[in-house]
C-alpha cells in the first residue's frame, strides 16, 4: 500500500484534504471513493470537500465550499451513484441540511492552461505546439511554457492579430496576420521576419489580411489572403499571383487542403469551394452558394467541408459534395468552425456553439459537451488541433482548452418519446368538430380516418431529464412532405387539407448528447365515395362493358360489309387469276410452235445433205422433246428434274445441228433434289437458245456455254454463261445480215417473265451481265434467273 499524505506545496498531487475534527459529531473521514464512466476517481470527505483524481494526468482537484458556478456549497459529501446515463449523483450535508448535485464526468474530461492572451489559432511540428491569437505562446510537447511574444509589447509582432500559423518542412513557422501581412518565424533563432504589403511592390503581397496558408506535396507555399491566393518563392520572397479569370480576382481565400492529388480552394462570401489545378493554374468550382471556414481530409480520404450553413463532403468514388444530413445537422445556420479526426476516426466538428462527435462509419452523430472553461465565447475562434499525443487541443478568450477524448463511451440512455395527444378536426356538413383520438397514446400506432378528418395535429414530447432543455423534437409526414420539420414550442405538428392516401409520421426526439429515437404512425385517410377503388372499379366495368357492345355492334356492321366485298374481290380475283392463266398457255403455246419451227429447219437441213442417219437420230430426239414440251406446257409448275431433261434433249439437237461448234454443260448443287424442286415450264430454254444463236454461233473458234443451279437462301439461282462474242457485237452482225427478223423466243419469254412476276413465281428483274477478258475485249454474256425454292 502507499499512502498519499496532502502537501501544500503541491495540492494538484494526489492526497485526501487536511483531516479536520469537530467535536458536535464525529472526526472527519473518507465516506466513499467512487470511479465516473471517464475513469476518474471521485474522493468524498465528511468534512474536507470533494476530490477528483485524472489517472491519464496524474493530477487532483479539489471542491471545496464555494458558491462560485461549478462548485459546491457543502463541505459535507455522503455519498455517490452513476446513473445509467453516466450521470454523476453527489450527497452533500452542511449543518443539518442535505443536499443532492448532478454532475456530468465529460465536463472535467476539459484542462485549461492560461496563456494570458486570447488563442485563435493552434499548430505543432516535431518538438514544440505553437498558440497564436492576439500573441504567440510556445509549448513543449508536455505542454509547459517555452516562450511567449506578446502583441502590445514585441517588435514584429506588435499590434498584430494572427489569423493562421503553419509548420513548415523547412523547420519555419508561418504565421498569418490581420492586416499586417505574413511573418516568418525562425524557431532555433528566435527571429521574426515580416511579408508586408506595399502597392509599390509588385512582386509583394496583394493584401496584408493573411486567411489560409498551405506546403504542397510538389514544395510550393501558397498564401491565402482577403484579396485572392498567391504563391510565393522561399527561395527569393517573392509573391506570383494568381487569379481565378482574366481580371476576376479572387476574394477571402478562409481554407485550402491537397486531397489525392487535387488542390481544394475555399472562399468566403457565398463563393464556395473551388478545386485548383496547379498546371494550368486554373479554376473549378466544385461547391457553390456556401462560405467555407476549414476543409478536412479524413482517414478514408473522404473531403469534409464546414462552411456558415453546414457540414458537406465528397467520399473518394464520387465527384459531388453531398450535404451531411444526420439529425444533428438540420439547421440551416450551423457554422461549422474545425473538422478534425481523433485516434479512434471519430470526426470531431466544432460549431459556434457546441462539438459534434461523429462515429467512424459515419453513421451517426453524438454532441459532446463544450469546455467548460471557454463559456460563452466557445466557437468564435479557429478550428482547434489534435496533437500527435491524440489530444485535442482549443484556444479560449485568455488561453487554452485540452481536451482527453479517450474512447468517448459515456454510458448515454436514449430518451423516450411520449405522444400527449392527436387531435383531428373534422369539417361536414354538420360543422367543424374536434375528437382526441386517445387509443394512440400508449400503441404503437394506427389510425383510419374519413375524408372529411384530413386536418389533425400531434403532440408529443421528448422525456429525458439529464438536460431537459437540450432535448429535441423533430416530425416528417412521409408521403406527403419528406423533410424532417421542427415543431413549436409546444412541440405539436399541425397538418391542414392532407389529401386521401396513405402516410406514416415519424416523430424523433434527442436529448443533449444527440441520441435520437423515433416513433412512427400508420395514418390513412380514406378518399370521397367518388375517389374510391370499388367506385372506380365499378366505372371501369361500367365502361368496358358500354365500350364491348358499342364495338361489337360496328364489328358486326364491319364483318357484313366486309364480307359482301370479300366476295366480290373473291370472284374478281378468280377472274384475273384464270385470265392470267389463260394468258400463260396461250404463251407456252406460241412457244411450242416455235421449238418445232426451229427444229423442222434442222431436220430439212438434214435431209437436204442426204444424211439419213443422222436425220433419223435427230426426228427420235426431236419427237421425245416435242412430247416432253406438249406434256410440260400443260402445267403451270414441272419438277426441275423434268426441266433440266428437255434441255438436255433441246442441247443436244442444237449441237449436232451447229457441227458441235459449242460445248455445254449443266451442273445442279448438291444440296437441291431435283425430283422435288418445282419451277415454271420452259423457262430456261429460251436463254440458252439465244446464247447459242447469238453468241457462240457467231464465234469463230469453239464455244463453251455453261448452265449452273444452285440455293442462295430461299431462292432458286439459275445461271447461263456463255463465252460468245456478246451482246454488242452480236447486235451489230445481226444488223448488217438481216433486218426482218426478231426473236420470237425472247420476246415471247418477256412476256411470260412479267406474268410470272406478277404471281410471285420469279424474283426481281432478270439480270444480265455482260463478261469482258482480261484484255477488256467481249467475253461472253452471263444471265442470272431468280425464283422462289418450290417443293410443291
Amino acid at each position: 500500500f502507499k499512502r498519499y499524505i496532502y502537501d501544500p506545496a503541491h495540492p494538484e498531487e494526489l492526497s485526501r484534504t487536511p483531516q479536520r475534527r469537530t467535536v458536535d459529531f464525529a472526526e472527519d473521514h473518507i465516506p466513499f471513493i467512487h470511479e465516473d464512466v471517464t475513469g476518474a476517481i471521485w474522493i468524498g470527505t465528511y468534512l474536507g470537500g470533494l476530490t477528483r483524481y485524472n489517472s491519464d494526468t496524474k493530477k487532483a482537484t479539489h471542491f471545496y465550499q464555494s458558491y462560485e458556478p461549478g462548485s459546491i456549497n457543502e463541505t459535507g459529501t455522503w455519498s455517490m451513484f452513476t446513473s445509467k446515463d453516466g450521470m454523476l449523483w453527489l450527497g452533500t450535508w452542511e449543518e443539518g441540511l442535505f443536499g443532492l448535485y448532478n454532475i456530468n464526468p465529460l465536463d472535467y474530461q476539459y484542462g485549461y492552461i492560461p496563456v494570458g492572451h486570447a488563442v485563435y489559432v493552434i499548430a505543432e511540428d516535431d518538438s514544440l505546439i505553437y498558440l497564436a491569437g492576439q500573441g504567440l505562446t510556445i509549448l513543449d510537447k508536455e505542454k509547459k511554457f517555452v516562450r511567449s511574444y506578446f502583441t502590445a509589447n514585441e517588435g514584429e509582432l506588435k499590434q498584430n492579430v494572427m489569423n493562421c500559423i503553419y509548420p513548415d518542412k523547412n523547420g519555419l513557422v508561418w504565421i498569418g496576420t490581420d492586416g499586417k501581412g505574413l511573418l516568418e518565424y525562425n524557431p532555433k533563432k528566435q527571429t521574426f521576419k515580416t511579408y508586408g504589403y506595399s502597392e509599390a511592390d509588385n512582386n509583394g503581397l496583394i493584401n496584408g489580411y493573411i486567411m489560409s496558408l498551405l506546403e504542397d506535396s510538389r514544395g510550393n507555399f501558397w498564401v491565402g489572403t482577403a484579396n485572392g491566393l498567391e504563391l510565393l518563392d522561399r527561395k527569393t520572397g517573392k509573391f506570383k499571383y494568381i487569379r481565378r479569370e482574366q481580371n476576376d480576382a479572387l476574394k477571402w481565400v478562409t481554407a485550402m487542403l491537397e486531397s489525392s492529388g487535387e488542390m481544394y480552394v475555399g472562399m468566403y462570401q457565398d463563393i464556395g469551394l473551388l478545386k485548383f489545378n496547379r498546371d494550368s493554374l486554373s479554376f473549378e468550382s466544385v461547391l457553390e452558394g456556401v462560405s467555407v471556414n476549414c476543409i478536412y481530409e479524413d482517414h478514408q480520404k473522404t473531403v469534409w467541408v464546414g462552411t456558415n450553413t453546414g457540414l458537406y463532403f465528397k467520399t473518394l468514388e464520387n465527384t459531388e459534395f453531398q450535404r451531411f444530413s444526420d439529425k444533428n445537422f438540420l439547421q440551416e445556420n450551423l457554422l461549422v468552425k474545425g473538422l478534425f479526426e481523433d485516434d479512434n476516426k471519430n470526426l470531431w466538428v466544432s460549431t459556434h456553439a457546441e462539438f459534434f462527435v461523429i462515429n467512424r462509419d459515419r453513421s451517426q452523430s453524438q454532441i459532446h459537451p463544450s469546455p467548460g472553461n471557454s463559456g460563452n465565447e466557445f466557437g468564435l475562434y479557429r478550428q482547434g488541433i489534435k496533437l500527435k499525443s491524440g489530444e485535442l487541443l482549443y484556444g479560449n478568450e485568455t488561453g487554452l482548452n485540452v481536451l482527453h477524448p479517450g474512447e468517448y463511451a459515456m454510458k448515454i440512455t436514449r430518451p423516450a418519446i411520449v405522444i400527449n395527444d392527436f387531435t383531428v378536426r373534422e369539417n361536414d356538413k354538420a360543422g367543424a368538430t374536434e375528437e382526441i383520438i386517445t387509443s394512440i397514446l400508449h400503441e404503437s400506432g394506427f389510425v383510419s380516418l374519413r375524408n372529411t378528418q384530413n386536418n389533425f395535429s400531434v403532440s408529443f414530447s421528448g422525456i429525458h431529464f439529464k438536460e431537459p432543455k437540450g432535448n429535441r423534437h423533430l416530425y416528417m409526414l412521409e408521403g406527403y412532405d419528406n423533410d424532417w420539420r421542427r415543431p413549436g414550442a409546444d412541440h405539436t405538428a399541425s397538418f391542414n387539407n392532407i389529401p386521401p392516401g396513405e402516410y406514416r409520421l415519424r416523430l424523433a426526439v434527442s436529448n443533449s448528447n444527440g441520441v435520437w429515437v423515433e416513433r412512427a404512425i400508420e395514418i390513412s385517410i380514406a378518399p370521397e365515395w367518388w375517389n374510391t377503388w370499388w367506385f372506380r372499379i365499378g366505372g371501369v366495368l361500367t365502361i368496358l362493358l358500354l365500350s364491348y357492345t358499342i364495338l361489337r355492334w360496328r364489328m358486326n356492321v364491319k364483318f357484313h360489309r366486309q364480307l359482301e366485298r370479300s366476295e366480290k374481290e373473291k370472284i374478281l380475283s378468280d377472274l384475273r387469276h384464270r385470265t392470267s392463266e389463260l394468258e400463260i398457255r396461250a404463251l407456252r403455246a406460241q412457244m411450242n410452235p416455235h421449238f418445232i419451227f426451229n427444229s423442222l429447219n434442222s431436220i430439212n437441213r438434214f435431209i437436204l445433205q442426204n444424211n439419213r442417219t443422222q436425220a433419223s437420230e435427230y426426228l427420235t430426239k426431236f419427237s421425245k422433246l416435242v412430247r416432253m414440251v406438249f406434256h410440260n406446257s400443260q402445267s403451270a409448275l414441272v419438277t426441275l428434274e423434268s426441266e433440266l431433261e428437255a434441255l438436255q434433249l433441246y442441247l443436244e439437237l442444237e449441237a449436232v445441228r451447229f457441227d458441235n461448234h459449242f460445248d455445254y454443260s449443266i451442273s445442279v448443287d448438291a444440296e437441291l433434289d431435283p425430283s422435288v424442286l418445282k419451277i415454271p415450264p420452259l423457262i430456261i430454254q429460251p436463254y440458252a437458245e439465244n446464247a447459242i444463236w447469238h453468241g457462240l454461233m457467231h464465234k469463230e473458234e469453239r464455244g463453251k456455254l455453261e448452265i449452273s443451279i444452285f440455293p442462295e437462301g430461299e431462292v432458286l439461282v439459275c445461271r447461263i454463261k456463255d463465252d460468245g462474242v456478246g451482246r454488242k457485237r452480236s447486235e451489230e452482225m445481226n444488223a448488217h445480215r438481216e433486218t426482218t427478223h426478231k426473236s420470237m423466243g425472247m420476246r415471247i419469254t418477256a412476256d411470260r417473265i412479267a406474268l410470272l412476276q406478277q404471281q410471285n413465281m420469279l424474283h426481281e428483274a432478270i439480270e444480265i451481265n455482260d463478261l469482258v477478258l482480261a484484255d477488256g475485249s467481249a467475253g461472253g454474256t452471263e444471265i442470272i434467273l431468280k425464283m422462289p425454292l418450290r417443293n410443291d
